[in-house]
């Protein structure tokens, strides 16, 4: 193993605990529009919708799974 695969295998490791949160904070949200839409709360479904559209950028801002970070 090279001293770069070394070096960014900490960086590989951060970036999937940032996928294991964005996946929780995914799960929560959809609990939240659940509740929202069933307290008929339209300005809670609004912000609700906008942190998905958060959630979203955040997912598409994370760098692509390696081979080595699906091992």
């Amino acid at each position: 193993m090279t001293d770069r695969q070394q070096s960014l295998e900490p960086e590989a490791e951060k970036h999937e605990q940032m996928r294991e949160h964005v996946e929780t904070i995914g799960e929560e949200l959809a609990s939240l529009e659940r509740l929202a839409e069933d307290c008929e709360i339209p300005a809670l479904e609004r912000n609700a919708a906008q942190l998905r559209g958060v959630l979203r950028t955040v997912e598409m801002n994370l760098p692509p799974r390696t081979d080595r970070d699906e091992n």
